[in-house]
């Protein structure tokens, strides 16, 4: 069967919308731009930009054809900028159209930054790579730091805030620098030469904004940080390193690639190479109960996203195949599998997702066909309508 025939058979809920194979080398990074509705995607020598009906806009070679220059980008929704990490050591601030308009400087100690992580509540970024995990504010160069603490919004706020309030922006308007709030304790990196030993590459980690929970994870062990401001210290400058609240260790027979979290329900959601997805439920003191062993993948979990409504999960693995889940009955919703191996998925809202592959990226529909109307926990025996719009079970 060919790879459309069997999307286009599999596929049950999951409309293809669009896709785009522009890149001649193989894609290592998309982000989502939300304000333009369009694309962005990163391979090993330039960017793209293209719509969201899969017509490109614009091709940016990078400087003198530098092989990976950029190693990857994210979109800025609050700023509409895209932030990038480079090979010279700075972070580059590029506007939609893809304009530089700031270049800022990590410092000699920084090693090269493999991923980066946007932080919308206190508008800061978070890297991962060789210098192992840190977190960076944006401040200008003659920053007070009474100032500051003033615009720090409080640890118990869910509103975004940046901890200059509008007196810093990411564009070059005034002189600003990037400042370590700190580095995060990690207990798997050997404590000689951190910087240059290969165990301090880590895998990016996961951030859950409305918890400020920050998840890192190494071999089948599990870390999570809480990043939140604290009130004896709130912007944490020059401080010692983060020290994780919780380690939870030995979740998977082999090594965990990506985790979720769904603070409402109380739930985190691990896939590992071993193509086993768990769900888990933090209880009172933090220790883990598994509550379910899903997913149907045959090779490595690449993702795991929860869906906006924290009612399902998205799965995805290195052997092609895309799982819609049910967090109530732990049942698959729609699956669906493609002929080249998923390298991410993510999910714009809650009726479309994007994933990509070494050579293309694919935008779905999420079509619902039915939805749950109640849970109970013994067998209906009759159905009847009462009035309008109401059903008696």
């Amino acid at each position: 069967m060919s790879a459309d025939a069997d999307e286009g058979t599999l596929r049950c809920g999951f409309q293809l919308d669009s896709s785009y194979r522009g890149h001649r080398n193989p894609i290592r990074h998309v982000t989502y731009n939300s304000h333009l509705r369009q694309f962005c995607s990163l391979d090993d020598r330039c960017l793209k930009l293209w719509k969201i009906n899969g017509d490109e806009i614009s091709t940016h070679n990078f400087p003198s054809g530098q092989f990976c220059y950029l190693t990857t980008i994210i979109f800025v929704e609050r700023h509409n900028l895209y932030l990038a990490p480079a090979l010279d050591r700075t972070l580059k601030v590029y506007d939609e159209r893809m304009n530089l308009v700031n270049s800022l400087p990590w410092g000699k100690d920084q090693g090269t930054v493999a991923h980066l992580t946007y932080n919308p509540i206190r508008d800061e970024v978070i890297t991962s790579g060789a210098g192992g995990i840190k977190i960076w504010a944006c401040v200008p160069d003659d920053y007070r730091l009474s100032d500051l603490m003033n615009a720090v919004p409080q640890p118990s706020s869910k509103q975004p805030g940046s901890i200059m309030h509008q007196t810093v922006t990411w564009r070059k308007r005034k002189k600003t620098h990037l400042l370590l709030r700190y580095p995060l304790k990690l207990p798997f990196v050997p404590k000689s030469n951190p910087n240059t030993s290969e165990e301090a590459w880590v895998p990016p980690p996961y951030l859950n904004s409305e918890s400020q929970l920050l998840f890192c994870f190494f071999a089948a062990n599990l870390y999570a940080y809480n990043i939140a401001a604290d009130e004896k210290n709130p912007l944490g400058f020059n401080s010692t390193q983060l020290q994780p609240c919780w380690v939870w260790t030995t979740l998977h027979t082999q090594p965990i690639t990506c985790v979720s979290y769904i603070p409402s329900r109380q739930f985190i959601i691990t896939g590992g190479r071993d193509a086993i997805v768990k769900v888990w439920r933090q209880k009172p003191g933090g220790t883990l109960q598994m509550l379910r062993t899903i997913g149907s993948h045959t090779k490595s979990v690449v993702s795991v996203s929860v869906h906006p409504s924290e009612n399902s999960i998205l799965t995805a693995a290195l052997d092609g195949s895309a799982q819609l889940w049910s967090l109530d009955t732990f049942e698959p919703m729609h699956r669906m599998k493609l002929a080249a191996v998923v390298q991410g998925v993510t999910i714009v809202d809650d009726k479309l997702f994007y994933l990509y592959t070494e050579g293309e990226v694919k935008t779905f529909r999420l079509i619902h066909l039915h939805d749950t109307f109640a849970q109970y926990n013994s067998p209906i025996v009759d159905l009847e309508a009462v009035n309008r719009g109401q059903v008696l079970c």
